[in-house]
């Protein structure tokens, strides 16, 4: 009678460890722990932590569903961190950055290169890479941008933090942090 209830209980805690480990692994099933000094924005799909200082604008009405921007400009620019939505053909993330964005790397006088990485966001395989856009389309100088892509089937998502080179050390740990947040409801 004894062995039986060990038995028993053994049984339990192995089902119970298995259950646990199951449902911590798979992807989208909770939202990720908040950083202190950030709040969640929620919209339709997806969840991100954003600074509670930063304003968040909505935009439905296009491809971008939310734009973030530092309520204080550094160097003179603002910065800020858009969540991108669109439909792909590519066959993975890895394809997705060969064909739409590694080519525009070539264009020296447009474009620095500063690093890519491969990593997972939320359980889904992403690229990071940050470069400098040096071609000074609206007249404010260059701009540092962190671009991170994910795919979730054929929707590409793109989280992307810009701001002044010079101001560069002082916002990657905030982008990076809003990237790494990135969840998929």
């Amino acid at each position: 009678m004894r062995v039986t209830r060990i038995a028993v209980i053994a049984l339990l805690g192995i089902v119970t460890m298995f259950t646990v480990a199951c449902s911590s692994s798979s992807n989208h099933t909770s939202t990720p722990p908040l950083t202190p000094g950030f709040v969640t924005h929620t919209d339709s799909g997806y969840s991100i932590s954003v600074p509670n200082s930063w304003e968040i604008q909505p935009m439905e009405a296009t491809v971008i569903w939310a734009f973030f921007t530092c309520p204080s400009r550094c160097a003179g620019i603002a910065t800020t961190v858009s969540v991108i939505e669109t439909a792909t053909n590519a066959l993975n993330v890895q394809s997705y950055y060969s064909v739409h964005v590694e080519p525009r790397f070539k264009n020296v006088n447009e474009y620095d290169f500063i690093s890519k990485e491969d990593l997972t966001i939320d359980g889904i395989p992403a690229v990071k890479v940050i470069y400098t856009d040096i071609h000074d389309v609206n007249n404010v100088g260059a701009i540092q941008i962190m671009d991170c892509y994910l795919m979730n089937g054929q929707t590409l998502w793109s989280i992307e933090g810009s701001c002044a080179p010079s101001c560069w050390d002082t916002y990657k740990d905030t982008f990076n942090t809003m990237a790494s947040s990135f969840h998929l409801l």
